[in-house]
């Protein structure tokens, strides 16, 4: 399962709800990724800032990822299969990789405010 922050691309429906409603956390709202190519929050609505939306996302993949059951299906698909435990521990470090950043990122929203 995967969670990803709204991402509104020019043209479409979101961009122009966004545009006409004054969504847009930053003034280039092409800025959709950072420099490191991670995805920042482009968006906030009122009373939801960019930076709680920021943190739900990786309160998700902690609550969702990190639950006793998923990890001992991973372990045992890896168990069985070679193959799939050379490519979970590739995914699991990338996993932890984007979690480093994304609390790299919002810490350096936040110093930024």
């Amino acid at each position: 399962m995967q969670v990803s922050l709204a991402a509104p691309y020019p043209g479409t429906e979101l961009y122009e709800q966004a545009r006409l409603n004054g969504w847009f956390a930053k003034k280039d709202k092409a800025a959709l990724v950072e420099g490191d190519g991670f995805q920042q929050s482009a968006l906030e609505y009122p009373g939801l800032s960019k930076d709680e939306i920021f943190e739900s996302v990786e309160r998700f993949y902690h609550r969702y990822y990190l639950r006793p059951k998923p990890i001992l299906r991973i372990i045992k698909t890896m168990l069985e299969d070679k193959d799939v435990c050379v490519r979970r521990l590739r995914e699991g470090y990338e996993f932890f990789k984007s979690l480093k950043q994304r609390r790299s990122d919002l810490a350096a929203s936040q110093a930024a405010a």
